[in-house]
């Protein structure tokens, strides 16, 4: 192991809290500008003998909760993520997405099913719950209990107490008026160990982790419900390979939970609600940077890297896609 407790004790003692645009650092400065990928996330930008923008995962679009990644930062230099980085990945707008989803659920609702929408816990979850709270106060959702699961609740709390760096409609929804869509009376927690209050007959929204179906409770919810083609499965995040979240997306139907053998009968649908760039977004964010020269393609499966890297030398900057292990100096 190469790091022990006592190392992350030390580390936790070197914390230091920085605002977004704050400029730290004696030497080698750094600052943090915001990603638009979950609260609190942050492209970081390293100042010494030229600057180095690290894009971090990013978002170039607005959501219900953030803003968007800042834009126009000066650097010689990005290192960029590549997750959407193929010339077909391109995301709907937020809300077609959202009328997406909320026309799924309805169906399954009228067919008298439950929905389950696996997501992380930080960021999706909070995305997903804000949209089904609005389509439902709204009335174009239906109006059903929607259970909330697994380590989303601790981090709607998390949430909750940031509020200053989500977008400023939410925090004057919040710290000026009493409607607190965190506190929703649509939401609900489980009361059983067994959830089966949650299992119960009738039709229920459940938003649980973890996102892509490696565990968590999650999976005993799939136990119970891939059986009843009245149900649906609904992904709302980015599925890694060799992940059981894409086997499921990519068509097969018999897999195993806890050493059971389960049937995929219930319906399974995907709906494009990344906290990620996608294709052109990415490249709206290379040129957007001013005096840049140089780009580091990284955090991509398969061919995405080289893609988005073909793309950003045809706008004629110098391209680099690093190898684990190697080094660079700028």
């Amino acid at each position: 192991m190469r790091f022990s407790s006592n190392d992350i004790t030390k580390a936790m003692k070197m914390w230091k809290m920085v605002e977004y645009g704050e400029v730290v650092g004696d030497g080698l400065k750094f600052s943090f500008h915001k990603s638009g990928h979950i609260l609190g996330s942050a492209m970081v930008l390293v100042q010494g003998g030229s600057r180095l923008l690290f894009s971090s995962d990013v978002n170039d679009r607005e959501t219900r909760l953030l803003d968007p990644a800042e834009k126009n930062i000066v650097a010689e230099n990005l290192i960029i993520e590549s997750t959407y980085g193929a010339h077909t990945d391109e995301h709907p707008a937020l809300k077609n997405a959202s009328k997406m989803l909320c026309d799924s659920i309805n169906r399954t609702i009228k067919k008298g099913g439950k929905v389950l929408i696996p997501s992380f816990a930080v960021g999706r979850a909070q995305e997903i719950l804000f949209i089904l709270e609005s389509y439902m106060s709204s009335g174009i959702l239906e109006k059903v209990p929607i259970f909330v699961d697994g380590m989303i609740l601790k981090a709607n709390r998390i949430y909750r107490q940031n509020v200053i760096y989500a977008k400023d409609e939410i925090q004057k929804r919040i710290l000026m008026s009493d409607d607190d869509p965190f506190k929703s009376k649509f939401f609900h927690a489980p009361k059983t160990k067994d959830r089966s209050d949650v299992l119960k007959p009738g039709s229920a929204i459940i938003v649980s982790t973890s996102g892509m179906l490696s565990g968590g409770p999650v999976l005993h919810y799939l136990e119970k419900l891939a059986g009843d083609s009245r149900n649906l499965l609904v992904f709302v995040g980015y599925q890694a390979e060799g992940t059981l979240g894409r086997k499921l997306i990519e068509g097969e139907r018999h897999i195993t939970i806890d050493n059971k053998e389960i049937d995929i009968k219930m319906g399974v649908e995907q709906v494009a609600l990344s906290a990620h760039a996608d294709y052109k977004g990415l490249l709206d964010i290379v040129r957007s940077t001013k005096k840049l020269k140089r780009v580091f393609v990284i955090h991509g499966e398969g061919d995405k890297p080289h893609e988005l890297g073909e793309a950003i030398s045809k706008m004629g900057y110098e391209v680099i896609l690093p190898r684990n292990g190697e080094s660079f100096r700028l």
